[in-house]
């Protein structure tokens, strides 16, 4: 399968604020992740599917940025990857996977 990327940059705090939404019927299948703290602050980065999470970055001032590769983890059908963050500081991220047909 092709990857496809996701790609969104958030300056103020979020609450399971979606990052990527599979197509009806579909799942996302993430192979890696890239965040980044655009800030002299710390941050936390807690990505989940539904209630579950599945990785927290934790961005001090001198860690800008951190690159995970997963093995395919994936959501259930029709759910979204989220992203809750505890600062109002700039964080972008990128999500490289895949959707895939429910079944």
């Amino acid at each position: 399968m092709a990857s496809e990327h996701r790609h969104a940059v958030y300056v103020s705090q979020q609450t399971d604020t979606p990052v990527w939404t599979p197509a009806a019927g579909f799942r996302v299948v993430l192979s890696g992740l890239h965040v980044q703290n655009g800030s002299a602050l710390a941050v936390t980065a807690t990505f989940k599917f539904g209630s579950s999470t599945f990785f927290t970055a934790y961005l001090t001032a001198s860690q800008t940025a951190r690159d995970v590769r997963f093995e395919d983890i994936y959501g259930a059908v029709n759910e979204p990857v989220t992203i809750t963050n505890d600062a109002a500081v700039p964080v972008a991220v990128t999500l490289v996977g895949y959707e895939l047909a429910g079944y």
